[in-house]
């Protein structure tokens, strides 16, 4: 969190808005409960009135003190912990719980008649059961989501197609702020993609930033033939190592820690590694390296912007690419000699 975003005030103008809603909706309580206003409506009008002004107040208030609440919970958190996403996923949960309370506390209030609870619960649950089929979905699925950590506020991560950050975990929707599509890599389009939870059932999700925010990525260079293939793979080492050979030293330990089998420990390069590949037109060299999942398009430009250079300042490197050649001729006397039977055949 910025520190424009810290110094923000606590409470905005829809804030005060409701604030002083629940004023009002106190002010009319009191009143009409002293006998003051609406003294011609009957008493069961007036208890509907109480009823509807208690629920008012009860819910304007939590939502005021949760919305308060949210942004000292998360300014705490931030200053203590520098986890900005973790807090806001963390409060999220709270909200949630202390709304399905104030709820089921108002419903006992107002219900007090064991059989009416019966009816009223198995209504609901055929409700819930035949017409929110699609939100129920979502809402496992914010549970699972939740629960098993898939992902969190923050994550990179790619659902459905569509690739971003997530930005905010609803009961209902994930919310990301999409890059690539029409831009080419990590750009961001300036889309926000809202994304139903229940697509977890049926969709993969990539989460590149789950463990760590570190990924793998390649870089393939073509040469000809004709080039010295050691010399190019000494260059290209070169190059990588100078832009994320220290990262990936310093980040080998604790990469390697997350594996979930021995057998995959082993097969993690501590430095980057150029593999090679024969293709039609020369020797396919790609280099494999570490690196942050936010500056990958970055990491990626500037080691091809080292590698071309130094391809540049060394001749026995060449870059292929495609080209027609044509090998041969005809030679002189052949020339003639065809020219001849042209005349012959009078053309």
């Amino acid at each position: 969190m910025s520190e424009e975003e810290i110094q923000k005030p606590l409470v905005s103008r829809m804030e005060f808005i409701i604030l002083a809603l629940i004023g009002v909706m106190i002010l009319i309580f009191i009143l009409m409960n002293a006998g003051i206003i609406l003294t011609s409506i009957s008493e069961r009008g007036k208890g509907f009135i109480n009823l509807g002004l208690t629920a008012g107040i009860v819910l304007s208030i939590t939502w005021f003190f949760l919305q308060i609440g949210g942004k000292v919970f998360v300014r705490y958190m931030v200053t203590s912990t520098r986890k900005e996403a973790e807090a806001r996923s963390t409060w999220k949960i709270i909200s949630y719980i202390i709304w399905a309370l104030v709820i089921i506390g108002l419903l006992f209030g107002v219900i007090s008649d064991p059989n009416s609870w019966a009816i009223i619960l198995g209504l609901f649950a055929a409700a819930m059961a035949f017409v929110l089929q699609q939100p129920l979905l979502n809402i496992v699925g914010w549970l699972f989501i939740s629960t098993r950590s898939i992902y969190r506020i923050g994550d990179r991560v790619s659902i459905a197609g569509v690739n971003g950050y997530v930005i905010d975990i609803s009961t209902i929707q994930t919310e990301i702020r999409e890059f690539g599509d029409w831009m080419a890599g990590d750009t961001f389009t300036g889309r926000i993609v809202s994304i139903p939870n229940g697509f977890m059932f049926s969709h993969p999700i990539y989460n590149y930033t789950r463990d760590l925010p570190l990924i793998w990525d390649e870089i393939s260079i073509l040469v000809t033939y004709e080039s010295d293939t050691d010399i190019a793979v000494k260059l290209i080492t070169e190059a990588a190592n100078e832009v994320v050979g220290d990262l990936m030293i310093r980040k080998f330990d604790e990469y390697k820690d997350k594996m979930e089998l021995n057998d995959l420990r082993t097969e993690i390069p501590r430095q980057p590694q150029v593999r090679m590949k024969f293709a039609d037109s020369g020797v396919n060299l790609y280099v494999i390296y570490l690196c942050q999942a936010s500056t990958r398009r970055r990491v990626h430009s500037e080691i091809t912007r080292r590698i071309w250079s130094k391809f540049n300042q060394d001749e026995k490197v060449e870059i292929a690419y495609p080209h027609t050649q044509i090998l041969g001729g005809i030679s002189t006397n052949e020339k003639s000699g065809v020219n001849e039977e042209m005349r012959r055949k009078g053309t």
